[in-house]
């Protein structure tokens, strides 16, 4: 379970500088995309390599879903609905 953990911690460094260039939608999306093949690899894997690989890059896109999730749904929110404290 620690290279999902080690996923994390990257996709967390490299996640400002993705969504600077890239923006939070595409960040979401490449998690999703690279989710499913994270997902796929570990399910049709016959190895241990395939499963910590599979691992590590599902632990990649779980940061870019968390750190771009929030940020994203807080800014596509309608402005009243958005909560101020002050």
């Amino acid at each position: 379970t620690s290279l999902l953990n080690l996923g994390s911690c990257i996709s967390a460094i490299t996640a400002g500088v993705f969504g600077t260039y890239f923006g939070r939608k595409k960040a979401l999306w490449l998690a999703c995309i690279i989710c499913l093949g994270a997902v796929s690899l570990q399910i049709g894997s016959t190895s241990k390599a395939g499963l910590y690989v599979g691992r590590l890059f599902l632990g990649f896109s779980n940061g870019f879903l968390v750190v771009f999730s929030t940020v994203y749904c807080s800014e596509a929110a309608p402005a009243h609905l958005r909560e101020h404290v002050s």
